[in-house]
């Protein structure tokens, strides 16, 4: 019983991945109406997994739960941030970081934080101005 249940649900996960690859592999390169129907076909895939997992019942649901551990709680940012991830976590604007900006850019923030001054002329006038 309980392996019946894992291979229809793999053999589920399966038909959704070949729809999902089908529509991003053609999704730039086809009609509308054939974009239209992969799109129809992919959306549909994930819907009728879903309605299949709502049909299971509780113990089947574990069963499938304890296999596949779907659906896992992602946690590796609160982790890193010491974050307590059940509790709710108010956030002040100026303490967002940006992971793409780099230690060189916040640098260069700080020492020209006081240059006001518009760059302007042509890459030609630099080159005249550098001696190049």
């Amino acid at each position: 019983q309980e392996e019946k249940l894992h291979l229809k649900y793999f053999q589920m996960v399966q038909e959704h991945v070949k729809e999902r690859q089908s529509f991003y592999d053609r999704f730039g390169r086809c009609d509308n109406r054939t974009r239209t129907r992969l799109e129809r076909k992919f959306f549909n895939s994930i819907e009728k997994l879903r309605a299949w997992e709502d049909s299971l019942s509780e113990a089947e649901k574990g069963q499938l739960d304890r296999f596949v551990d779907f659906y896992r709680y992602d946690s590796t940012y609160s982790d890193n941030r010491s974050i307590d991830a059940a509790g709710t976590v108010e956030v002040q604007e100026s303490e967002i970081q940006d992971p793409h900006f780099l230690e060189s850019q916040k640098k260069a923030l700080q020492d020209y934080q006081e240059d006001t001054e518009e760059s302007s002329g042509s890459y030609e006038d630099y080159l005249k101005y550098k001696g190049l």
